[in-house]
């Protein structure tokens, strides 16, 4: 395996991991959910916009990996005590799947084939 290539046409999943550790860090210093699952709909909608590979495929990578870093934590003990369930964090799947698709949803209404015609 050459690790150019293995990181140039895998990079967009390494870009989600990122977004997931970024999100998990911003629920483990709130009391409730919501920022994290806005932060999780923002960046599920960058992934999407970026339309490097399929909108179910960004959801799946960012879901899969709020919920693995989380259980990883865990593993860990380095959740805090007031975050008694962390199979909550599964919820973050909703958000990711909705901004994905909206993302390339927006992606492709915006996106224009031709270039503008010059103004004379």
């Amino acid at each position: 395996m050459n690790i150019k290539t293995h990181f140039q046409k895998d990079w967009i999943y390494y870009l989600a991991l990122g977004m997931a550790v970024i999100s998990v860090a911003i629920d483990l210093y709130r009391p409730n959910m919501a920022p994290m699952l806005v932060a999780v709909l923002v960046f599920s909608a960058v992934l999407g916009w970026l339309n490097v590979i399929a909108p179910n495929k960004a959801a799946a990578a960012l879901g899969f990996w709020v919920l693995a870093v989380y259980v990883a934590l865990a593993l860990l003990e380095m959740i805090p005590a007031t975050k008694q369930n962390i199979f909550s964090s599964a919820l973050s799947f909703v958000p990711a799947y909705l901004g994905a698709y909206g993302g390339w949803w927006i992606g492709t209404k915006f996106k224009r084939t031709q270039p503008p015609a010059p103004s004379l």
